[in-house]
This record gives C-alpha cells, sequence and structure tokens, in this order.
C-alpha cells in the first residue's frame, strides 16, 4: 500500500472518528462531500484507476472546505496532509479550479 493510500485511509478514520466525538451525522452536507471524494479516490487507487481531473478539483474543494469548517481540527489536519502529498504526486493539482457550485453535478466525480 502507498503512502498516499495510507493517507487517504487515515484522513477516513479521523473523520470517523472526528464525527462519533462531536455527534455530527454522516448526513451533514460537509462529511458526505468530504468522505464522497476520498472514497473514491480510495477504490481508485485500491483498482489501480486513474485519477481524473474532477476527482483532482474535487479535492481542491474538501481541502478548502475543511479548512473553512474543521480548521484547527484533525480533520483538517489529516486532509492538509494528504493534499500536500497529491499536490506532490499531481502537479496539474495546483493549476486547476475547485468544482465549486458543480460539485456533484452533471458529470459524477
Amino acid at each position: 500500500m502507498s503512502e498516499l493510500q495510507n493517507s487517504i485511509n487515515n484522513t477516513l478514520k479521523v473523520l470517523e472518528d472526528y464525527c462519533f466525538e462531536k455527534n455530527i451525522f454522516s448526513d451533514d452536507w460537509t462529511v458526505k462531500a468530504i468522505r464522497k471524494v476520498l472514497v473514491i479516490l480510495k477504490e481508485k487507487f485500491e483498482k489501480g484507476d486513474e485519477i481524473n481531473t474532477r476527482i483532482l478539483r474535487a479535492m481542491k474543494d474538501i481541502y478548502v472546505v475543511s479548512l473553512r469548517n474543521f480548521e484547527g481540527t484533525e480533520v483538517h489536519g489529516a486532509i492538509n496532509k494528504l493534499y500536500k502529498e497529491m499536490q506532490n504526486q499531481y502537479s496539474e493539482l495546483d493549476n486547476l479550479e475547485p468544482l465549486g457550485m458543480d460539485f456533484g453535478m452533471g458529470m459524477p466525480i
């Protein structure tokens, strides 16, 4: 398992633990969005599939959401670490725009 895969798994675990501790339910839109992107990333790596541009843009979205909604928490720390690792592996990530209002609309991630 690669370091990036370990980071994805760790971020999912941190998110679950934080939600349990703070009684944040899984139907919270921010938690659902973060979990959706992380699960897709995890599945892509497990299958050896290519990470497409929409997934990278979605990663930018959850990075911003984590900064706004989870700043100073373990969740933001884990997402920040994962984002930095992804920047190292996917140099195009820096030049992409977040999905923004297009998140979850039209073509699936």
